[in-house]
């Protein structure tokens, strides 16, 4: 590759207000979007608005939520609980119907179309966060310091970002973290990358909070309803795994005892229903010959 050609991958193509570009990569002389999804889903809400009301719903929570929380990060600043006898705060990013689109559009439209284990991202930069577990105020100082992923104020348009799992439990604002997230992923993606980690899994949630953040939040049957029908078919769809320019594995646990290979990560069908957190002894005779390798992926801290 010639150096006006690596010069020509980055593109500044369409200036649509003083703080907003379009950026596209050059492949064989085609001018391809960095955010090709969204571009989409926003084309359609913005010409053909009647025709797609479910875009134009989409586009402006996560225009709202990004608005409020990253392109204005040093400014957003979490509802805090008023109420002694419990620590969750009103959720108000978004409403709980709301929350429910992004993880539909997230698994079924993004994550199921691609069906990934393992995801590989081409070369550095990337960010990796890890263990974010609820803790908005802490997730957002990153972003202070180091750069957030915005394309107005951030480095999204020239640093990926991985988050490599257990999103939720244990902190009191795992919904806001999950709904940011999942922001980011709609807009950003493949920019944004979300892995799956042991956190991402029915019986940790009941054991660490989350499902009790869900139900005091956004109520007893609004909240078992979106948990049960949204978000963890939502979990189930998150890739396992992400590779860094060939050479770099991002898995929450490790390789562990049972994982040898890439391909072994690769040939797991998404969605994973089965168990996150035990091996099966009698894998070879199971039904799911992958359930230890997810267990290792999920389990084998360093």
């Amino acid at each position: 590759m010639s150096g006006k050609e690596k010069k020509a991958r980055l593109l500044p193509t369409i200036v649509r207000s003083t703080n907003e570009k379009i950026y596209t990569t050059r492949i064989k002389d085609e001018e391809v979007s960095y955010y090709s999804f969204w571009d989409e889903k926003k084309r359609k809400a913005t010409r053909q608005p009647d025709e797609f009301p479910a875009c134009v719903k989409m586009c402006d929570i996560v225009e709202r939520v990004l608005d409020r929380a990253i392109h204005h990060v040093h400014t957003y600043e979490p509802p805090m609980s008023k109420d002694e006898k419990t620590k969750y705060a009103p959720f108000d990013l978004c409403t709980a119907d709301e929350l429910g689109m992004l993880c539909v559009v997230v698994s079924r439209y993004i994550l199921l179309t691609e069906s990934k284990a393992l995801v590989r991202i081409d070369q550095a930069p990337v960010k990796v966060f890890g263990d974010i577990h609820g803790q908005i105020v802490d997730l957002l100082q990153f972003f202070k310091i180091y750069g957030a992923p915005s394309h107005r104020t951030g480095d999204i348009n020239f640093c990926q970002y991985v988050f490599n799992g257990d999103f939720v439990d244990r902190g009191a604002y795992s919904l806001e973290v999950l709904t940011l997230l999942l922001c980011l992923k709609i807009r950003y993606h493949p920019r944004v990358t979300l892995i799956r980690g042991n956190h991402e899994e029915r019986a940790a949630n009941f054991l660490y909070g989350f499902k009790d953040e869900i139900t005091t939040r956004l109520g007893q049957d609004k909240g078992t309803k979106i948990y049960d029908e949204d978000i963890v078919p939502l979990f189930q769809c998150l890739p396992l795994a992400a590779l860094v320019g060939e050479r770099v594995l991002i898995a929450h646990g490790g390789p562990g005892l049972h994982v040898k290979t890439l391909k072994q990560i690769e040939s797991i069908p998404i969605p994973v229903s089965v168990s996150t957190w035990r091996f099966d002894p009698s894998e070879e005779k199971s039904h799911n010959m992958f359930q230890n390798t997810i267990v290792d992926l999920f389990q084998s801290l360093p």
